[in-house]
């Protein structure tokens, strides 16, 4: 039984190519007599490991820059007019100059969410995923 356990660890122990930092394909992908459907499949896995990171910026890009330029930039110029042509937003001058603080505030608040949101969405793409552990605790029983 423990003969059977030590050669299961060193299996696992071989397989677990992710903690030695090597994130690259494996070898076997640039293979010159794969054939052009199994280039095909494993061009399609490749965009497929793209996909969320295309969905997560593009959601954040069009959200931030729709905000910036519906709300934020007429704001702070005090033109609705120029940039959405809607005339006469403010009913006061008091009302135009509160809007505009309060913009003022909201880009520093959105500024601070960037800077903090960006770094936070590239090291979760970055981060290793982990493997399974090679503690005893951890193996499934042989019934």
């Amino acid at each position: 039984m423990k003969g059977k356990l030590k050669t299961k660890r060193k299996e696992m122990v071989k397989s677990t190519d992710l903690d030695e930092g090597d994130w690259s394909y494996p070898k076997w992908i640039g293979a010159k007599k794969i054939s052009v459907w199994e280039r095909l499949e494993l061009l399609t896995f490749r965009f497929i490991t793209y996909v969320p990171v295309i969905i997560t910026f593009g959601l954040f890009g069009f959200l931030l820059t729709f905000y910036t330029y519906c709300f934020l930039y007429p704001c702070l110029i005090g033109d609705f007019y120029g940039t959405l042509g809607i005339s006469d937003y403010w009913a006061s001058e008091a009302d135009k100059q509160n809007d505009r603080y309060w913009a003022q505030v909201l880009s520093c608040i959105i500024g601070f969410c960037i800077i903090n949101l960006l770094p936070a969405i590239v090291l979760t793409i970055c981060t290793n995923p982990g493997s399974i552990p090679i503690e005893s605790e951890w193996d499934m029983p042989d019934d």
